[in-house]
């Protein structure tokens, strides 16, 4: 459709839509028909450049997100002879899945103008940093690396993570910390609760749907009778479950990007965190003795 624009700067200037892309501004008037089949003349028409929308002030707070370095969930399992864990030597590592779901939300978030930051954060041996790169590459600003070794790395558990994720949302002044409901190597389902009960933050565990209302959160829980619906005050801990989102492919570049990132390297000491383990020991299943092949009457 030809449109053609005719001048009337003694007319009185109206707002005729408003809204993303380009507004039309112009003076009052009609669509008048133009006299060819195919064409209508617009009386004193013209766009303007696009109002910006300042979106500053609803960018506020800091995301600290948990990612772990598992045995990918495709590995098949061999359990060492001696029954003290399993191999990990030669097997491939990725991120905790539930990780990867806590990580997404996070990023979410972010691109919808809730935060300003996203900040990985994974404690482990040196080949952690591989994981907190891949949350880099999904969308995280930047990382930080508490570096475990050894018996440490062997002994640590759930409330030892909490207390670095503690500590570190305290340094960072944190608003929000993601986790994964568990992990897939040990299932223990307590870092998020944990590090709650140690800020004295409101939790929302299992949420299957996360949604920023001001200060408050809501969150949609997956429990065993169906779902619940809840609103907690920030700050607050909230554990990912696995119908929440789902999370997106790394692509390559923002593969190259992340290695450009900052990861910041400490350890549990600069944190103030005593990794000493409380636990008298760890049960080891045995397996019986084979009796006697023989007949069962």
């Amino acid at each position: 459709m030809n449109l053609t624009t005719q001048s009337a700067a003694s007319q009185p200037i109206k707002v005729e839509s408003v809204g993303f892309g380009w507004p039309l501004i112009g003076c009052a008037g009609r669509w008048l028909p133009s006299g060819a089949s195919t064409g209508f003349t617009l009386k004193c028409f013209r766009r303007v450049p696009r109002v910006k929308v300042n979106v500053s002030s609803t960018m506020s707070g800091r995301v600290l997100v948990g990612v772990k370095r598992v045995i990918d969930y495709a590995v098949k399992i061999r359990v060492k002879p001696d029954n003290s864990g399993v191999v990990t030597d030669g097997v491939k590592h990725s991120m905790n899945p539930f990780c990867e779901i806590a990580v997404e939300e996070a990023v979410k978030l972010k691109e919808k103008k809730f935060i300003k930051e996203v900040v990985a954060v994974s404690c482990g041996p040196q080949q952690s940093q591989e994981t907190i790169r891949t949350a880099l590459a999904m969308g995280a600003d930047r990382g930080i690396h508490v570096e475990v070794t050894g018996k440490e790395y062997e002994n640590i558990g759930p409330l030892q993570i909490s207390k670095i994720m503690a500590a570190l949302a305290k340094k960072e002044d944190a608003q929000l910390v993601i986790l994964g409901k568990q992990a897939i190597d040990d299932d223990c389902n307590q870092t998020g609760q944990m590090t709650a009960a140690l800020l004295d933050w409101p939790q929302g565990t299992f949420a299957s749907e996360l949604t920023l209302e001001g200060d408050k959160i809501k969150v949609v829980r997956e429990i065993d009778g169906g779902l619940e619906t809840i609103k907690i005050n920030m700050p607050a801990v909230v554990t990912a479950d696995l119908r929440l989102n789902t999370p997106r492919y790394a692509t390559l570049p923002n593969i190259m990007k992340a290695k450009k990132k900052k990861i910041a390297n400490m350890k549990p000491a600069d944190l103030g965190v005593d990794l000493t383990s409380r636990r008298r020991g760890r049960y080891r299943g045995r397996r019986s003795a084979r009796r006697e092949e023989g007949t069962v009457y």
